[in-house]
Parts: C-alpha cells; sequence; structure tokens
C-alpha cells in the first residue's frame, strides 16, 4: 500500500511539473506575441489546426475566438511596457506555486505513508 502512495506521490508531481512547464512556455509564447507587436488574428490565421483535431474543433470556431482575443491582446500590448520583465515574473511566480503543490503533495503523501505505517502496527 506505501509503493501505491508513494508511486501516486510520482505520478502527480510529474502531472504537476508538466503544467508548470506549459504554463511557462504559453505564457512565453504570448508574451512574445505581445513583444513583436504581432496581432493574434495574424497568429491565428497563420497557425493551422491538425487533421485529427478538427474533428472535435470547428476551424471557424479557432477564428472566432482569435477575433474575440484580438482587442484584448492589443489593449495588453499598449499598457505592458516590458514584456522580458512580465516574462520573468510570471515564470518566478508559477515556479514558487508549483513549489508550494509539490510540498502539499509531498506532505499529503508523507502523511498516507505514517497513516498506514500506523495502522498497520495497531
Amino acid at each position: 500500500m506505501k509503493t501505491l502512495v508513494w508511486s501516486l506521490f510520482v505520478l502527480f508531481t510529474l502531472l504537476w511539473t508538466g503544467l508548470a512547464l506549459a504554463s511557462v512556455g504559453v505564457s512565453e509564447w504570448l508574451l512574445s506575441v505581445l513583444a513583436n507587436g504581432a496581432s493574434l488574428t495574424g497568429q491565428m490565421t497563420s497557425v493551422a489546426v491538425p487533421a485529427w483535431l478538427q474533428i472535435w474543433v470547428d476551424p471557424q470556431w479557432i477564428e472566432a475566438f482569435g477575433a474575440m482575443l484580438t482587442p484584448m491582446i492589443e489593449t495588453l500590448n499598449h499598457l505592458i511596457p516590458s514584456t522580458s520583465t512580465l516574462n520573468t515574473l510570471v515564470a518566478i511566480v508559477v515556479w514558487v506555486v508549483w513549489g508550494i503543490g509539490t510540498a502539499c503533495l509531498l506532505v499529503a503523501a508523507i502523511g498516507a505513508h505514517w497513516f498506514l505505517g500506523r495502522k498497520r502496527s495497531a
């Protein structure tokens, strides 16, 4: 049972780390779009939807989503003076949240390990 607890801890930690890496990557991409001054509509039209994804996502929906986000991105482009500083801050916040989440997972795994050991000795 303790092996299951630690296996789940490793699995959830890997998933949590993957989510953090993806978040940093997406934020870097979005901030690079803002830094280059490119409009999101131009970026969205240049991205081709993969064939396997077209089964679930209509290409017109992606175009509408890009058109909806364009005013927000253009507003942010005027409000954010330095995207490199913001990119660093976002990465720091993501990794601090990752550390807190990993610590919570570790505490839960240690607690489950302790509980299972105590239950067996009783």
